[in-house]
């Protein structure tokens, strides 16, 4: 909304306040602005030399909405870029407002945002343009002739923009490409803000498949197809005397690979390719993104996909540094590609590279998984301030774990290629805790759930990770040290049995591997249908064959062969929220022991699951070793209490 009005004391939207903006909005991350989207603008707000205006902002779908405190009176200037004064206001604490006076306002406090708008000459009597005041969005398709012949470029070359609407960066951007034509990649156009440095090194590395996985890997990055240095373009934006926002048309000029500097890169219809691009200072553009592999810029010859950030430089160094590297995702590249398409205005290829075909792209699943605490803390501290501090220090547990050879996480890290995409935190009330946190006067207390999501390839499934996730709970709880805060665990926790489960009437042999994994799933579905708890959050998420013991049948008859009976040794993995506590073993033992006929029925008549490789079902050493069999019960396998010195 926004008023002409002085909006001091006001509050009635009805009265004082005219709607100019309404949409969808989607948020960016943390520290990053969420942009509201042109279409979402329903009128322009033009200001007068000398006038003021009011803004009144709200989220409607919950308190997320996010400022900061000011050290001065409300009303008095706290930003300004010449053109443009931004006052301190005030925030409200609830939505719709009643405007009776019992509104509950906190005050004084500083919007923590960007405007964007266009300036007019004199005393802007022409008619205000037709659209929002909104920078305009880089092209995402077809630039013809982008580039003049100066730089050798065939008049049909074509070029490719993702965004340059950034926000954040660091040293390094890696991400991957696939071309719907054979195509030739000769150049390329990065976002720099030469925030740090007026002059940087620029290294671009490329593969043949995707980056994801061999970040770390000089090996796996056969082609350096740029070493140079690059300047800050003479008469480049400069923040002390033109302000903080870079103009579109600078950005996209800001950094262009000169094309002597650049060796082409052909690539085969189909094929996915991968870049590392990274400069020597921390002044690399990007944004983040939603989700790695996602297309971010596609048009008729190529598509681009979300990658990643990188905070060090030079690529490949952990070793000479001595330091473990860091990488964000998902990022979008905020760059422009320059490729040549046309068969009669060939680029030259380099000696080096082949065509043999690409290998087809790993597979990836997400995974997310919640930690939930409760935080106490001075009461002086807001929400927005919480969630932050939260976000941040669980991040910072979860990266030293992956970096931590002794953590499970680790071995996923190397094995599975497991990457953290997201940490965000939002406040939850003690109903979904469960039981009321009384803090120590004058502290508060804030229960938070955070949302952390993982990318890591299909070699492991998503209910082992979040296993393995969970099962870090308590060790999170331990290293957590945000200054300022307390934090008490009180989510959903990691649980574990052992058990024994006896099948009389199968083959005088031990299951083989499918046959163990038939076993295991049926399992899994079975008790995922039996296991109760008092506030149903028990999760069954995987069953695991540990052993098997073959023992005589107690069955009487006649059979065809003979029957044995097998005690198979499992283990059973879970999540599940407390209060109440439970005896895991015991829920899993009367689980089966409840309803043996069931189980039988599900392991004696339910095709092979997909998660079987093929179908078994015709093969008689699959089929035969649960035709005949009968459950005979299940029981916990207690681990032995430690032996007691005296």
């Amino acid at each position: 909304y926004m008023s002409y009005a002085p909006i001091e004391g006001q509050t009635k939207i009805v009265d004082n306040w005219e709607l100019v903006a309404k949409g969808i909005v989607a948020g960016q991350g943390p520290g990053v602005g969420s942009p509201i989207p042109q279409e979402a603008w329903l009128k322009n707000v033009v200001v007068k030399p000398g006038h003021v205006v009011g803004f009144y902002v709200t989220v409607l779908d919950g308190p997320d909405l996010r400022y900061r405190n000011s050290t001065i009176p409300e009303g008095s200037i706290y930003a300004t870029d010449g053109i443009l004064n931004v006052g301190v206001g005030r925030s409200w604490g609830e939505y719709p407002l009643r405007g009776d006076g019992s509104d509950v306002s906190f005050h004084p406090r500083e919007f923590s945002g960007t405007f964007h708008y266009h300036a007019h000459e004199g005393v802007c009597k022409s008619q205000p343009p037709s659209v929002a005041p909104t920078v305009s969005p880089a092209p995402t398709t077809d630039v013809a002739n982008a580039y003049n012949g100066e730089e050798g470029m065939c008049p049909s070359e074509n070029a490719l923009a993702t965004t340059f609407q950034d926000g954040t960066g660091s040293y390094c951007v890696l991400f991957d490409v696939s071309p719907k034509v054979d195509l030739t990649v000769t150049g390329m156009d990065l976002n720099v803000d030469w925030n740090t440095a007026d002059e940087a090194q620029v290294a671009v590395y490329a593969k043949n498949g995707s980056w994801f996985g061999f970040q770390n890997d000089l090996q796996a990055w056969p082609y350096t197809i740029v070493n140079t240095t690059l300047s800050k373009p003479v008469g480049f934006h400069d923040r002390k005397t033109e302000g903080p926002v870079i103009p579109l048309e600078e950005k996209m000029t800001s950094a262009i690979i000169p094309k002597k500097a650049f060796k082409p890169m052909p690539m085969k219809e189909g094929e996915t390719w991968a870049f590392y691009a990274c400069t020597s200072s921390a002044d690399l553009r990007y944004s983040i993104g939603s989700s790695i592999g996602k297309t971010c810029a596609s048009n008729s010859e190529l598509r681009v996909y979300e990658g990643a950030g990188g905070a060090d430089f030079p690529q490949f160094g952990q070793e000479v540094k001595g330091i473990d590297y860091t990488f964000y995702a998902p990022r979008v590249p905020s760059l422009n590609l320059r490729y040549d398409y046309v068969a009669e205005c060939p680029s030259e290829p380099p000696s080096s590279f082949d065509f043999t075909p690409s290998p087809t792209p790993l597979p990836t699943l997400t995974t997310a998984v919640t930690y939930t605490f409760y935080a106490e803390h001075s009461a002086d501290k807001s929400m927005a301030d919480v969630t932050y501090d939260m976000e941040y220090g669980v991040r910072g547990v979860l990266d030293s774990f992956m970096k931590d050879t002794s953590n499970p996480l680790y071995v996923h890290v190397v094995k599975d290629r497991l990457v953290v995409t997201a940490v965000v935190a939002k406040i939850v009330s003690a109903m979904d805790v469960g039981y009321l946190c009384i803090p120590e006067a004058p502290k508060t207390c804030t229960a938070v759930s955070i949302l952390v999501e993982v990318v890591h390839l299909d070699t492991v499934s998503s209910d082992e990770i979040l296993y393995d996730l969970l099962n870090q709970s308590d060790d999170v709880q331990k290293e957590l040290t945000v200054e300022g805060y307390e934090v008490e665990y009180v989510g959903s926790r990691a649980v574990e049995t052992d058990s024994e489960v006896t099948l009389s009437g199968v083959p005088d042999r031990e299951m083989g591997g499918s046959e163990q994994e038939y076993f295991a799933q049926v399992a899994k579905d079975f008790l995922n249908n039996q296991v109760v708890s008092d506030n149903d959050s028990l999760q069954i998420l995987a069953v695991t064959v540990n052993g098997q013991e073959i023992t005589a049948d107690s069955a009487v008859g006649v059979r065809r062969r003979l029957q044995r009976a097998n005690r198979i040794n499992v283990s059973v993995k879970g999540q599940y929220k407390p209060p109440p506590k439970i005896d895991f073993g015991e829920v899993v033992e009367e689980s089966i022991n409840r309803d043996r006929e069931l189980l039988k029925k599900e392991l004696t008549s339910r095709p092979p699951p997909a998660s079987v490789e093929g179908d078994l079902s015709e093969v008689p050493e699959f089929a035969d070793y649960f035709a005949d069999a009968d459950v005979v019960g299940a029981r916990e396998l207690k681990k032995p209490e430690p032996a007691r010195v005296f």
